[in-house]
């Protein structure tokens, strides 16, 4: 799958949502492209922060303008809002809890075990609610190091000038 048909679907079912429910936009269109880096699209957008996606966008790793992170998959098919109970594994690492869809997205935490499990991994498979991906991870380190680079470009975040905690890929949380 291409990410032009993809972004055409998404495009029209953004169109067709109602009024009230805006779809949040984690792609080039939601925002201006940042980097690419080993097959990812880094994406800065002053509304959802700094992103980061595969061709064909089977997984998202985004960091809010407030910081923190997100690990985000899109529905493949409609998906029910609420609270569902699932699990993300990553090679041998196993996380298991409650995740969070809006009928558009589904929405694990992505703490820094997880992240650090990424680096290492080779895939990821999450089976969550109604839903179910296998991605591959190829790239996936240069893709978190450099939405922590988008993160410090969007905030202005220094470590020697911010009272905040910064947001960091592999390191802190």
């Amino acid at each position: 799958m291409t990410t032009k048909p993809f972004f055409a679907l998404a495009a029209l079912a953004l169109l067709s949502a109602p009024a009230l429910a805006e779809t949040p936009d984690y792609s080039a269109a939601g925002g201006k492209v940042y980097a690419s880096v080993r097959g990812w699209t880094v994406v800065q957008s002053d509304r959802y922060g700094c992103s980061a996606y595969p061709e064909a966008m089977p997984i998202v790793f985004n960091t809010p303008p407030a910081g923190g992170w997100q690990l985000i998959f899109p529905y493949s098919a409609s998906g029910g809002e609420g609270t569902f109970a699932g699990s993300i594994d990553i090679d041998k690492s196993s996380f298991t809890e409650d995740y969070y869809g809006d009928g558009a997205w589904m929405y694990a935490s992505f703490p820094l075990n997880m992240r650090k499990a990424v680096a290492a991994g080779n895939r990821i498979y999450a089976n969550i609610g109604p839903a179910v991906w296998d991605v591959d991870l190829d790239g996936a380190t240069a893709a978190m190091l450099k939405v922590e680079e988008c993160w410090q470009n969007l905030t202005g975040w220094s470590a020697a000038t911010s009272g905040r905690a910064g947001t960091f890929a592999l390191s802190g949380d």
